[in-house]
């Protein structure tokens, strides 16, 4: 019995609180396993003949489940999880959680969820049957259950308070996992398969990169089209965005001089903004409306004003159908970016501004030297997210021209479309074309974040 000395208070020594969380991740994992398996092994197994409990012992299942076991997914899915149960009795059997046993632990984590992921992926290549519909379902439980066992194994290297904050962020990477990270995949796949026909992008076989072989050759009337799209898609980016950066900057260094102490503020911010907020739909109709023909309010104001003699065509007409498009753009998106560069000058230390003054510099200066280099990263953030969102045009342009005159409006967005969802149904030559896409946003979005980089000043040499 433990001897307790009079200044003492006597505490009763608590069970090992890791000792029963490895236990139960261990149950968990075991869980988890097992139902994987049953997910990958339900497609495998021609249940539409079996009918009732009786049917399915009469028709063998045992034998048939034993002869699917022996296929290269379940050998591959069954080792991973035997890696993984590995790793967790690694941790479990070192509370302390000693150096070489957490690079070890981790290694077979890796490793299983590896092979498991290789296994699924094997077991989603596999051509479907004649009949047989794909099952969501199960493909979505196939994936949910070896991403909770990763979550229990990664849960076991986290220390603290910060096991909790990772738990309420994973419904995000579930999402994103799910809805971004695997469609992104899923398009690179499909860029070098032969899925081409309705309905057959979950049907396809690896061909090699003929698709993207189309977009690079002359001949080919796939690249006459992408190529145009690409064009009009820089035009019409380039003539919004030069003007929407100009006019967020010189309104977000109005709303922030403290010397120009602008009335009515908040009242301008929302009225700049709000185009922002509205559909590209709502926008689309409004302007379809307004720049109609014959009988439309432009063409109206414009020949009682004198500078028409007759309704003009604005839709039919490739400069003017290209400036409405860049004027709604430029209209839609100068409120958010205006906002954004607001946030960034008012993150400036105030100081700056204080000494600026106290120097006596003009506002002119004050923006040239001290607010435009500080806000670079916002401004860098800016270029990107415009890029971005200009390269990928779709809506506006969908909902008013359709690419009309001659394609003249057509975006590489609407090109992919076309290309997938209509016509042919051509899947891997969208496919090819936004992976293309994806390629050139990088670049320019690299090349942006190298221009805009911040230099250190060469060190001038000593004058001996």
């Amino acid at each position: 019995m433990q001897k307790v000395s009079a200044n003492q208070q006597y505490v009763p020594k608590k069970a090992d609180s890791h000792e029963r969380i490895s236990v139960k991740t261990m149950i968990l994992s075991l869980v988890l396993l097992v139902m994987t398996y049953i997910c990958m092994a339900l497609p495998l197994i021609n249940s539409n003949k079996l009918v009732t409990m009786g049917d399915k012992l009469n028709a063998g299942l045992l034998p048939k489940l034993l002869e699917k076991a022996m296929n290269t997914e379940f050998v591959l899915a069954v080792v991973g999880g035997g890696m993984l149960l590995a790793a967790i009795l690694l941790i479990f059997d070192n509370p302390n959680k000693d150096k070489k046993y957490l690079v070890a632990s981790a290694i077979m984590n890796a490793a299983g969820i590896l092979l498991i992921l290789f296994a699924m992926i094997r077991l989603g290549a596999q051509p479907l049957a004649q009949g047989e519909k794909f099952n969501f379902a199960n493909a979505a439980l196939i994936i949910l259950f070896p991403a909770a066992l990763l979550y229990l194994n990664v849960f076991q290297y986290i220390k603290g308070y910060g096991k909790y904050g990772f738990t309420f962020v994973l419904p995000f990477f579930l999402v994103f996992a799910v809805f971004q990270l695997y469609p992104i995949f899923f398009t690179f796949r499909t860029s070098i398969t032969n899925a081409a026909g309705l309905g057959n992008a979950l049907n396809s076989e690896i061909t090699g990169f003929g698709s993207f072989a189309r977009l690079f050759n002359p001949d080919d009337i796939v690249f006459k089209e992408f190529w145009l799209s690409l064009g009009n898609t820089v035009i019409m980016w380039g003539f919004n965005f030069v003007p929407q950066i100009s006019m967020a900057l010189l309104l977000a260094s109005w709303f922030t001089d403290s010397r120009m102490r602008l009335k009515f503020q908040g009242g301008f911010k929302v009225l700049i903004f709000m185009p922002n907020i509205i559909t590209a739909a709502t926008i689309g109709m409004l302007f379809m409306s307004l720049f109609s023909y014959p009988i439309a309010p432009v063409n109206t104001l414009l020949q009682s004003m004198g500078l028409l003699h007759g309704p003009f065509e604005f839709f039919r007409s490739t400069a003017a159908a290209r400036g409405i498009v860049s004027f709604i753009q430029w209209w839609m998106w100068y409120g958010n970016t205006m906002i954004v560069m607001i946030a960034g000058i008012l993150g400036i230390n105030p100081s700056l501004f204080e000494a600026a003054l106290v120097d006596g510099c003009s506002s002119r200066q004050t923006f040239w030297k001290i607010t435009l280099p500080l806000i670079k990263p916002i401004l860098l953030y800016n270029l990107v997210t415009s890029l971005v969102g200009g390269l990928t045009m779709f809506d506006i342009p969908h909902m008013m021209t359709q690419g009309a005159p001659n394609n003249t409006t057509n975006t590489v967005a609407r090109f992919i479309y076309m290309q997938g969802f209509s016509g042919g149904y051509n899947y891997n030559i969208a496919s090819a074309a936004s992976v293309v896409l994806f390629v050139i946003i990088v670049i320019c979005s690299l090349i942006m974040s190298t221009i805009m980089k911040d230099r250190e000043p060469k060190k001038r040499r000593a004058i001996k």
